[in-house]
């Protein structure tokens, strides 16, 4: 700076080229000096154009971290069809397989009003989530707050999005009684007893919001928005319970209700759909045709 304090005050004095040939040496050192401050501020700028790639490649690496589901664990060496049979046989005595508190400890007969993540709660108790990935060779959950061993209800601001990859597994390989006629014929009553009301009301629920289409985007967004809020989604059975006018009397559990928003969101509820299908078609098929007609009844 004190460089151009000097020369600008020469020049300002008024010598010039024809005056003195020391004024051409002060043009040459003030262009110089100008070309080296060029150069400084152009590595500068080019530094903090770099220091910000850097910042911003940071910063979407932790969010793929913070999003990205794990590593897939590789296929089990174990028949993925006996692990299957083996929990079908023992979901009379299933019990609450995730470390939060349910209303209910054990599955009764003929049990109605199950959410999704009741029902998870007690398949996990029968097949944790380690194993399930093993026999899958893909994570549960593509993103959300469930860690292994530790199924999180609590979160308000996120929920467990499943991995679609892990859905058509279970989709292909979690009813062996599809193929087995003689193990479907040894589970049909443990169905019959401990899946089919809920089964039933599930599909219900999903094909009632298939017919409203714009009711289920609705739902979708004020969940969706509702996470997004400072307060987050403490109840999702509160926050979903006021809007379920129009549905019929059996698709209108608010619990049911989120399990499939929440499918919708993560990109599953396809999926879902067709697992149940198949279950309803393996062991009671003549009753597929009653399960739709419950979507169609006068609503609530």
């Amino acid at each position: 700076m004190k460089h151009f304090v000097l020369i600008f005050s020469l020049l300002a004095a008024g010598l010039t080229t024809s005056q003195s040939g020391f004024a051409i040496d002060l043009k040459k050192e003030f262009k110089k000096l100008v070309d080296k401050e060029k150069q400084k501020l152009e590595e500068q700028k080019k530094k903090e154009q770099e220091k910000k790639k850097e910042e911003e490649r940071l910063k979407e690496e932790a969010k793929k971290k913070a999003v990205a589901p794990a590593a897939a664990p590789q296929p089990a060496s174990v028949n993925p069809d006996e692990k299957m049979k083996g929990a079908w046989t023992k979901l009379p005595n299933a019990t609450n397989g995730c470390s939060s508190g349910l209303y209910m400890n054990k599955l009764s007969p003929k049990f109605w009003e199950m959410s999704g993540r009741i029902t998870s709660c007690f398949m996990l108790s029968l097949l944790d989530l380690q194993t399930l990935e093993k026999l899958a060779g893909a994570a549960v959950f593509s993103s959300g707050p469930h860690k292994p061993g530790a199924i999180n209800f609590n979160s308000t601001k996120s929920f467990g999005n499943y991995n679609k990859k892990f859905v058509d597994w279970a989709v292909q390989n979690a009813i062996p009684g599809e193929k087995d006629v003689g193990f479907r014929a040894a589970t049909y009553q443990i169905y019959v007893d401990y899946l089919q009301n809920n089964v039933e009301w599930f599909l219900a629920t999903i094909y009632a919001l298939d017919v409203n289409p714009e009711k289920f985007a609705r739902l979708q967004k004020a969940y969706r928005d509702a996470l997004a809020s400072p307060n987050g989604v403490s109840s999702p059975e509160g926050l979903l319970s006021g809007m379920l006018k129009g549905l019929p009397q059996d698709a209108a559990s608010p619990g049911v209700v989120g399990f499939w928003v929440r499918r919708a969101i993560d990109g599953t509820d396809g999926s879902f759909k067709l697992g149940l299908e198949k279950l309803v078609s393996t062991y009671t098929p003549e009753r597929l045709a009653a399960v739709k007609a419950k979507s169609l009844e006068r609503p609530r």
